[in-house]
């Protein structure tokens, strides 16, 4: 089991709320809901061949990422962004490694509330 720490800062998140609780548990649900969606698709897209969605992809579930504070989900979002060309074998470890990460956030995000 990868026992590795979602990489967080709430500081940016804390103050677009100014504190408020409940828009940060809206912004969570938000996020929890564009990142499904948004790995999703790129599953999608591996399976169909279909690298031109990746940067269009990428960049959402990277704004939806840094809204949250998840600043190391936001950096791998960012690097798949810019790397449309991979090939499948690489494309599947890159999509692993933002699953991965997400579920990581997930954790971290979901014991807050």
């Amino acid at each position: 089991m990868n026992s590795k720490k979602a990489e967080i800062d709430l500081t940016q998140l804390r103050t677009i709320t100014e504190g408020d609780q409940q828009l940060e548990q809206k912004l969570f649900h938000m996020f929890f809901e564009t990142s499904r969606r948004c790995l999703a698709m790129l599953e999608v897209a591996i399976s169909a061949g279909d690298g031109d969605a990746w940067p269009e992809v990428a960049h959402e579930l990277k704004g939806a990422a840094a809204s949250v504070g998840a600043v190391g989900m936001a950096k791998l979002c960012e690097n798949v962004e810019h790397l449309p060309c991979l090939d499948v074998p690489h494309r599947r470890e890159q999509l692993t490694e933002l699953q991965k990460e997400y579920h990581r956030v997930h954790a971290y995000l979901s014991r807050l509330y």
